[in-house]
């Protein structure tokens, strides 16, 4: 508890802590009338001493009856508790139900007749039900969930299948996700690291690792409800990992070393292949096996079962005479079986031509006899093998369908492919004989538990569409999104659907903007003009003549006056044009003829305004856009985009992460020290202290001191995000790349 000291009538300085779960607020009244402290007594009307107010902790669930109340009980009083949102009460301990998302301030005021004591928190209501059931950056829905594509849209690199219900797929910026139907829906998992995860294998139900980018491995004993960051201490690329439990696991990289853990992560010891190998291969801590880089007749394979200290040659099948080999690659399933595979290369005795052709030996003791994998028919160079068990192969090659062999590579069979319009094998991945899956040339996954009698569309990833340059909200309903191609997405559930609006017909339609009642709108069409919209952007009334071309940016302070930005002059006489008409007619500004380079605008009221572009320019004017004045910002980056946090603070914001602020309309600017060396795409504020910044490769930041400082969001994502929309602190999306479309009820936390 916080005691804060106030005096009748004075100003009440506010503090606020959390405290068993509770806000707890308290005020400590200097001379109002007398009293003690705590609880006042029945009938007194004495104000407390010391107020105490209880808040709900926490995000409260929208729609959610909750519950108020203070340590003053006296009946005697009266109580007035303002909920923030228009709604009002008079009981000592109410109760109430926000009808929308956001955060509130909550005051009480106390009052005896003749003094009163008021003082006031706040809490956080989170509108779920959009990102219900949705892959999250943040455990419990919250931080950023993916609505578009689903299930999400980064990168998977690989998958894990214990059985044929239970799965895992990892990928880009940390992704994990598990599904507990074959793939028929997949789930998030929080994996603590933004690291891309590039492999992973489970033990069993519970306990699996994973391997990702710079070293970075984790480790989850409760089948990834929770995962824990390791490391082997080397940014090595990872190239394979594989574990016996919960704390004997190995990872080889790319580099033909190998590191070993039997503690679960926190000592690694190093297995660094013999020379002239570049490959290990391991069936467990001890039992390690290496590829040569070249066969020239030696024939022979390094093999240690002490991991590494001492390496024994196993003896390989022999070539024909006069043939050298390159071996390619080589797999193990268990202490007994494994495979490899080589391309050799010479003049063939009989025919006196130089020929190359794919070998491939299995052997089932341990390399002491090999037996030839025959090809499977029609085969040519390039056939890749994958060794299942001690007798099941697969080989796929680009003039060949996937086929299998049951008893070791004698006979091969055409594994039956999904009956997909376009789909084709282009790779494939094995769990078993009978269960895989096979991703086709448009990154289409299929599953399969019956060896390819039946296939299931079932990938982690989801399918990539155009590119997202724009998003707008309406309320925390309804809202639209451009792309890049002309086309549109529209939703009316906050998000949860996202359908096809009627497309532009042109390329280029972006940054609509909308009076706050929605009664005008307006968006740069695909020529660079600007075009006008009175049904929410359903449809888009065309300007007609106008000498607007290759506009970037524009702002609309009312219904009527706007201004417009066209870079390097393209548009004629002018770079700034500026209208009274709602855009129905343009005209230059002749002061702008020589400028070049601008490319965002916005205004903070009627007469002031702030144009930003290349080389950290800024372009400022105080008479409504008649004429424009230089302003150094301080940054040589080039700027991309600038808003008004209030009537006089304006952020811009641009390449290589740079930030720049002015408290004075534009007249002076300060660079902001940035959390991001990645290019920033967008700026909002949703009020004059919270804002974002949406950037390349997922890049997000937010401020919560009007642009001061700014820290790094985690949103998990890996495509460049080019727009953030909130339409209160708590509620937002962002859009960018392949479709991208996630949301926040939780303020991006």
């Amino acid at each position: 508890m916080t005691r804060l000291d106030s005096a009748c009538g004075a100003s009440a300085r506010q503090a606020v802590c959390t405290a068993l779960g509770a806000i707890v607020l308290a005020t400590l009244l200097a001379a109002c009338g007398g009293g003690g402290g705590g609880v006042s007594s029945s009938g007194t009307g004495q104000l407390p001493a010391t107020l105490v107010v209880t808040l709900p902790p926490a995000q409260q669930a929208l729609g959610a009856t909750l519950s108020f109340s203070s340590n003053a009980v006296d009946p005697a009083l009266s109580y007035r508790w303002d909920f923030g949102d228009g709604s009002t009460s008079t009981e000592a301990a109410p109760t109430h139900a926000y009808a929308k998302a956001g955060v509130f301030t909550v005051r009480l005021t106390l009052g005896n007749g003749s003094n009163s004591l008021s003082t006031a928190g706040s809490v956080s209501i989170a509108d779920f039900a959009i990102v219900a059931g949705q892959a999250c950056s943040g455990a419990g829905s919250t931080g950023w969930c993916w609505q578009r594509p689903l299930p999400q849209g980064n990168g998977i690199f690989d998958y894990a299948f214990i059985d044929d219900t239970h799965g895992w797929a990892v990928g880009e910026g940390g992704s994990v996700l598990a599904t507990t139907d074959a793939g028929a829906t997949w789930h998030g998992q929080v994996s603590g690291t933004g690291q891309d995860l590039g492999r992973v294998h489970f033990a069993n139900a519970q306990v699996g690792w994973v391997a990702g980018s710079f070293g970075e491995v984790l480790k989850t004993a409760d089948g990834g409800a929770t995962w824990q960051r390791q490391s082997f201490g080397q940014v090595e690329p990872a190239q394979g990992i594989h574990a016996a439990d919960i704390n004997n696991a190995w990872v080889t990289t790319l580099f033909g070393t190998a590191y070993v853990t039997k503690d679960g992560g926190a000592q690694w010891s190093r297995i660094v292949a013999p020379a002239g190998s570049f490959k290990l291969a391991m069936v467990s801590g001890t039992d390690v096996w290496a590829l040569p880089y070249y066969n020239d007749g030696t024939t022979t394979l390094p093999h240690s079962v002490d991991s590494g200290v001492t390496w024994m040659d196993v003896v390989l099948p022999p070539m024909p005479a006069g043939f050298t080999s390159s071996p390619q690659d080589l797999q193990l399933v268990d202490a007994s079986n494994g495979l490899i595979t080589w391309t050799e290369f010479g003049f063939d005795s009989t025919s006196q031509m130089f020929v190359s052709r794919d070998v491939a030996w299995r052997t089932g003791d341990r390399g002491v006899s090999w037996q030839p994998v025959g090809a499977p028919p029609g085969a040519g160079s390039g056939t890749s093998y994958r060794l299942v068990d001690a007798t099941t192969l697969f080989a796929s090659s680009f003039v060949t369908p996937l086929q299998r062999s049951s008893d070791g590579g004698a006979t091969w069979q055409d594994v039956p492919q999904p009956a997909v319009p376009g789909a084709f094998v282009a790779s494939y991945e094995t769990f078993t004989a009978l269960r895989f899956i096979v991703t086709d040339g448009n990154g289409r996954v299929f599953l399969t538990i019956d060896g390819g009698a039946t296939w299931n569309q079932r990938g982690a990833g989801g399918t990539a569409s155009a590119g997202l340059n724009s998003i707008w909200f309406f309320d925390s309903r309804v809202g639209m999104a451009l792309a890049y191609d002309g086309s549109s997405v529209r939703t009316t559930d906050g998000g949860q659907t996202w359908t096809a609006a009627t497309p532009s017909g042109s390329f280029g339609w972006r940054h609509p903007q909308f009076l706050a009642d929605a009664s005008v709108g307006w968006v740069i069409s695909g020529s660079g003009t600007i075009s006008r919209s009175t049904d929410q952007g359903r449809t888009w009334l065309s300007p007609g003549a106008s000498p607007l071309v290759g506009v970037t940016d524009f702002h609309f302070i009312d219904a009527q006056h706007g201004w417009a930005v066209s870079p390097f002059g393209t548009a004629g006489p002018a770079a700034l044009y500026t209208t009274i008409d709602g855009g129905s007619s343009w005209q230059a500004v002749p002061s702008t003829s020589t400028l070049g380079g601008l490319v965002s605008l916005r205004f903070g009221d009627l007469m002031h305004g702030v144009a930003i572009g290349l080389a950290g320019i800024a372009m400022v004017t105080a008479d409504a856009g008649a004429t424009w004045s230089p302003r150094a910002t301080g940054s040589a980056s080039n700027l991309r985009r600038v808003t008004f946090a209030d009537a006089t603070t304006a952020v811009a914001v641009g390449e290589n992460g740079a930030i720049v602020r002015s408290v004075d309309q534009g007249r002076t600017w300060t660079p902001v020290p940035s959390p991001t060396p990645n290019n920033l795409n967008d700026v909002r504020f949703v009020s004059s202290t919270v804002g974002h910044a949406a950037g390349d490769f997922g890049t997000l930041l937010t401020t919560r001191d009007g642009g001061q400082t700014w820290t790094l969001s985690h949103t998990g994502v890996r495509p460049s995000l080019q727009s953030v929309f909130f339409v209160d602190e708590q509620t937002g999306w962002v859009a960018g790349d392949n479709g991208s479309i996630l949301v926040t009820a939780s303020g991006g936390r």
